[in-house]
C-alpha cells in the first residue's frame, strides 16, 4: 500500500518499478517485463505502438474509447478531474494527436456546457 499522499513523493508510483526492483526481485522473486513487452499491454505518455490491454490516466480516455461513449463520461467526470486540468489535456491531446475536429467538438461542448468549469479556457492552438 503506498503511503499517504502527505507521506510520499511526487515519483511515489515509479517506485516499485525503479527504487524498488531490486528488492523485488532478490527478496521476493518478481519479474518486470522488458519495457518492449510491458508497451503491449499497457500505455500512458504518448501515443501506444499498437492495441494494448489497457492504460494509466484519466487523460488517455480519449485515445481508449469511442467518441460516443466520452461524451457519457465527460458527463460524469469527478470535479477532482476538471479541476487538474485532465479535461483540457483531453481537447489538448486531441489536437496533438491529429484530431483537430474532435477537439474542437470537445473543446465546445465543454465551454457550453460546463461554463463554471471552462471559465479560464483559452482557444486551443491550432
Amino acid at each position: 500500500m503506498p503511503p499517504k499522499s502527505s507521506q510520499r513523493p511526487s515519483h511515489w508510483k515509479q517506485a516499485p518499478c525503479r527504487e524498488l526492483r531490486p528488492l523485488l526481485e532478490q527478496r521476493h522473486g518478481i519479474r518486470f517485463a522488458p519495457v518492449e513487452l510491458a508497451e503491449r499491454f499497457s500505455f500512458e505518455h504518448g501515443a501506444p505502438p499498437g492495441p494494448t490491454f489497457g492504460f494509466h490516466g484519466a487523460f488517455n480516455l480519449p485515445r481508449a474509447m469511442p467518441e460516443a461513449d466520452l461524451w457519457w463520461a465527460l458527463e460524469r467526470i469527478p470535479e477532482r478531474l476538471w479541476s487538474e486540468g485532465v479535461i483540457w489535456r483531453w481537447v489538448t491531446r486531441a489536437r496533438k494527436d491529429g484530431r483537430g475536429a474532435f477537439a474542437e467538438r470537445l473543446y465546445r461542448h465543454c465551454i457550453e456546457a460546463f461554463p463554471e468549469r471552462t471559465a479560464g479556457w483559452a482557444q486551443p492552438a491550432r
